[in-house]
C-alpha cells in the first residue's frame, strides 16, 4: 500500500536511533498501569522515532501518534487499518513492539501484516493470560488466536513476558526465542522526597489506587472496604481511600458510598502526584479477587504497582490466592502482610493496624527489596533490541512530519479529526478542573461517597 506522504519530510541529518512502531489496544500514560509501564519503557524515545498505534475506545478508530505526548498536532484518528497500515510503511520502522489482545481485532490484524507479510521485525509482549480466559467462554476463537500467536512468535526476535512463571508458560505454549522479563521498576531519585510525617492520633490511612474490575480485584475490594467499615463502627481510628479509573468510579462506586470511613475518587494527576499520594499511607493495598476466572487471567502476572508500593515506605497488604504469581512473589519475599484467603482478611488486617512496629518492619523491608528493581536494570534486556542506528533513515519521514503531514480527513471521516480534537479539549480541561479541585479542596457530595482528591494510578 503506498501513502501520500513525500519521502523525504523531515528527515533529519545525522538523526540518531531505531524507528520504532508499537501497537497496543491501551494509550500510553494516563492513569492505567499499562499506560503507565509504556511511558515508562519508551519515555526516553524521541518522538520522531517513536510511532505508537491504539485505540480510541469508539466505533473501529485507531490513534496515531508520535511519541507519548498527547498533543493533538502529533496525533491522527482513523477508521479501519488501512491509511494506518499506508502511514506505518511510509515511517520505515526498524523494529515493531506488539501486545495482543483479543478485544482489538483490527490491530491485530494490523500486526499480523506488518510482521508476518512485511517481515518487520517483532517484539511480542504479554501482560496477562488472556488466552486461557478466552479459551474458557470462546474456544473456537481461543484456537485461532493461539495459531497467530504462534505464528508470530516464530517470527519475533524477541519475546518479552511481564513475569518469570509467565515467560516459562508462554515459551511452552507458542514457541518462538526464549522469553525474557518485561515489567516496572523503580528509579530511586523519583522516591527520594521527605515522607509526609504521620502521627497514631491521625488515625491508620490505608490506600488502595487502581482497577475495579470484576474479573482481577472488585470483590477483594469491597471486602476490604467492608472490614474497615466494620472497624470503623466498632471505634478503629482507621480509613480507605480508594482511587480507580472513571469508568470504575461511574460502575461500581455506589456500592462504597454508605460504608463508613471509605472514599472513593476518580485517578489522575501526574506519576510525581501519584508517588506523593501512595507515600502517604500507613498501608498500601494491592488486591486480586479469589474466583477462578481471576486465578485464570493473572496467574502469571506481576502487578505493575509491586515495585511502587514496596518503594513508596508504606506496609503493603497483599490481598489474593497465592496461585497468582504477583501474591506468591511478595509472599517468597516477605515483603507484605498476605491475605490468601477471604476469611484471614480481617485478622491480618487487624494485626497490622495493632502493631506500628510490624508496619514499620514491613515497610523497611520491602523498600530494601525495591532496591532490587531499579528501573535502568529491568529495562537493559528490551533496551538492547530498541538501541542503535536506524538501518531505514533514508528517505523516510520522521514520526511527527508523517503525522502533521498526513492526508487530510474529507467528507465523513472529518468526524475523525474533530473527534481527536474534542478528545484533547476535554483531557485538558479535565486535567486543569482536577488541579482546581486540588487547591481549593472541594469534596464530591457526600452521596456520591467521593472525596475531592485527584491523585491516583
Amino acid at each position: 500500500m503506498n501513502s501520500d506522504i513525500a519521502p523525504s519530510t523531515g528527515t533529519a541529518e545525522g538523526q540518531a536511533g531505531k524507528r520504532i512502531v508499537v501497537i497496543d489496544q491501551t494509550a500510553p500514560g494516563g492513569v492505567t498501569a499499562t499506560g503507565a509501564l509504556k511511558e515508562t519503557y519508551f519515555g526516553n524515545i524521541p518522538a520522531e522515532r517513536l510511532l505508537m498505534v491504539h485505540d480510541t475506545g469508539m466505533l473501529e478508530r485507531h490513534t496515531l501518534r508520535a511519541g507519548l505526548n498527547p498533543r493533538f498536532w502529533n496525533t491522527r484518528v482513523y477508521r479501519g487499518i488501512g491509511q494506518p497500515l499506508g502511514l506505518i510503511r511510509a515511517f520505515k520502522p526498524d523494529i515493531l513492539i506488539y501486545r495482543p489482545l483479543p478485544s482489538a481485532p483490527l490491530l491485530h490484524h494490523l500486526a499480523c501484516t506488518l510482521a508476518i507479510e512485511d517481515r518487520l521485525p517483532l517484539l511480542l509482549w504479554f501482560m496477562d493470560d488472556w488466552p486461557e480466559r478466552l479459551r474458557a467462554t470462546n474456544p473456537g476463537e481461543a484456537d485461532a488466536i493461539e495459531h497467530d500467536l504462534r505464528r508470530l512468535a516464530e517470527r519475533a526476535i524477541g519475546c518479552f513476558a511481564i513475569s518469570a512463571s509467565m515467560a516459562s508458560a508462554f515459551h511452552d505454549r507458542y514457541g518462538g526465542p526464549p522469553y525474557q522479563i518485561a515489567h516496572n521498576g523503580i528509579r530511586p531519585e523519583d522516591w527520594s522526597f521527605p515522607r509526609p510525617l504521620r502521627s497514631e492520633n491521625q488515625g491508620i490511612l490505608i490506600r488502595y489506587s487502581g482497577g475495579l474490575a470484576p474479573d482481577m480485584s472488585l470483590d477483594s475490594v469491597i471486602s476490604l472496604a467492608r472490614t474497615v467499615s466494620d472497624l470503623v463502627i466498632e471505634g478503629k481510628s482507621v480509613r480507605l481511600e480508594i482511587r480507580t479509573q472513571k469508568h470504575w468510579l461511574h460502575r461500581y462506586g455506589q456500592l462504597f458510598a454508605k460504608l463508613r470511613g471509605i472514599s472513593i475518587s476518580p485517578a489522575g494527576g501526574s506519576q510525581a502526584e501519584y508517588r506523593r499520594w501512595i507515600a502517604g499511607a500507613d498501608i498500601g493495598v494491592v488486591a486480586y479477587n479469589f474466583d477462578e476466572e481471576t486465578i485464570r487471567y493473572t496467574r502469571y502476572s506481576f502487578a505493575n504497582k509491586v515495585p511502587e508500593l514496596m518503594a513508596a515506605g508504606s506496609a503493603v497488604l497483599a490481598i489474593g490466592p497465592s496461585e497468582i504469581e504477583t501474591i506468591r512473589y511478595l509472599q517468597e519475599h516477605g515483603v507484605a502482610a498476605i491475605a490468601d484467603r477471604p476469611d484471614v482478611l480481617p485478622s491480618v488486617l487487624l494485626s497490622l493496624l495493632n502493631d506500628p512496629a510490624k508496619r514499620r518492619a514491613l515497610a523497611v523491608t520491602a523498600q530494601d527489596h525495591a532496591k532490587l528493581l531499579i528501573l535502568d536494570s529491568v529495562r537493559q534486556k528490551m533496551d538492547a533490541f530498541l538501541s542503535g542506528p536506524s538501518r531505514t533513515d533514508e528517505g523516510a519521514p520522521d514520526a511527527i512530519n508523517l503525522i502533521r503531514n498526513a492526508p487530510p480527513a474529507f467528507g465523513w471521516r472529518a468526524l475523525d479529526w474533530l473527534h481527536i480534537r474534542v478528545r484533547h479539549l476535554k483531557w485538558t480541561f479535565d486535567r486543569f478542573w482536577r488541579q482546581v479541585v486540588s487547591r481549593s479542596r472541594i469534596q464530591y457530595p457526600a452521596n456520591h461517597g467521593l472525596k475531592g482528591s485527584r491523585h491516583g494510578k
